[in-house]
């Protein structure tokens, strides 16, 4: 299952990035797990993929929308999917600024052989290490059986002192308590190449591109283009996306 966690101001890049999905991998279903959106963009997210399901949750939830709190909503939108949807055998969290742009098979095999699967950097910025930087939340694989990952990752969201000069609950939380779990489970957890599945600098090679820069509308143009371009080829030879 492909699990997309967003709010009403990235309804679009959600919409969008379903419907790349619904070009690429239509035989996965999504969890749209939403926050704050009207009944219009609900009814109009629950026809861009045949396989989707939306939940809208109210923005009360929250106690207001905001990134900060999004990003950390993160660990317990996943743990739920594993809670609710036992007979899937692995789950995906995309951020939904992002545009798929081929068959992502060789991305769902990284559950083959590990219970879960991150994508990690160096955690180097300007000269300087960041733990915060070394485990990137943007995509997170997990199995049912590595769920350990996900419940060290809610368990630290509630740690309530700075962390790598993070305030709790704050921007980059989310990375700082993620690196947190993965520090503590003793499993196995394989690599996923940031170059291939989030790559901002729409390298025509990469199997998913992310918008994780300042300029994002101009991205969205971006994204816009190019997946207009694939459903032209896709027209044009449609048994390749059968």
């Amino acid at each position: 299952m492909i699990v997309l966690n967003f709010d009403r101001c990235y309804y679009h890049w959600a919409l969008l990035l379903l419907r790349s999905l619904q070009l690429h991998d239509r035989g996965h279903r999504v969890l749209c797990d939403a926050v704050g959106l009207a009944p219009e963009q609900v009814d109009t997210l629950s026809l861009a993929h045949p396989r989707v399901l939306c939940r809208n949750a109210p923005a009360a939830v929250l106690g207001g929308i905001t990134p900060a709190a999004m990003a950390n909503r993160k660990p317990f939108v996943l743990r739920d999917a594993i809670a609710n949807y036992a007979d899937e055998p692995w789950f995906c969290l995309l951020d939904a600024d992002m545009l798929v742009r081929r068959r992502l098979d060789d991305l769902w095999q990284s559950a083959e052989n590990s219970p879960a699967a991150l994508m990690f950097s160096n955690g180097m910025w300007e000269g300087q290490f960041y733990p915060r930087l070394v485990t990137i939340s943007s995509v997170v694989l997990v199995r049912p059986d590595g769920h350990e990952l996900i419940d060290r990752w809610a368990y630290w969201f509630h740690h309530d002192r700075p962390v790598d000069g993070i305030r709790p609950r704050g921007w980059f939380w989310d990375q700082i308590t993620l690196f947190l779990a993965w520090t503590e489970t003793g499993q196995f957890i394989a690599p996923i190449p940031l170059n291939l599945f989030a790559n901002d600098r729409l390298d025509p090679n990469a199997a998913i591109w992310a918008a994780n820069v300042p300029d994002k509308e101009s991205y969205f143009r971006y994204f816009q283009a190019e997946h207009q371009r694939q459903r032209t080829l896709c027209g044009e030879s449609a048994e390749l996306f059968q």
